[in-house]
């Protein structure tokens, strides 16, 4: 090989392996993007909290028990929404029944 033709084929292997090395680093942006939207789904789901307490402000995905019945939290619930006075903040999960 002449040595202009070496010189060719380094330049058309730097232009290549720059465009590839660009586009993977715009891929490990977006994976790195989606791995912090999964573990913030996977710190969320569904929590079992206990009884309702009035003082408490809950997170969406919190469940709780309040007059015999299991509530399920749909958005973050500011403290003193008591389960059953927001349908957009609380939903009944499962009906307590009479003993």
């Amino acid at each position: 090989m002449t040595m202009d033709l070496q010189e060719a084929f380094d330049q058309g292997f730097d232009a290549i392996k720059g465009y590839v090395d660009r586009s993977f680093d715009g891929f490990a942006k977006q994976i790195d993007a989606i791995r912090a939207r999964l573990d913030l789904v996977e710190q969320g789901g569904v929590k079992y909290l206990g009884t309702y307490q009035r003082a408490s402000p809950y997170k969406r995905g919190s469940v709780v028990t309040h007059q015999g019945s299991m509530w399920t939290a749909l958005a973050d619930v500011p403290e003193g929404v008591v389960p059953g006075m927001s349908a957009s903040l609380w939903h009944l999960s499962a009906k307590g029944g009479k003993a």
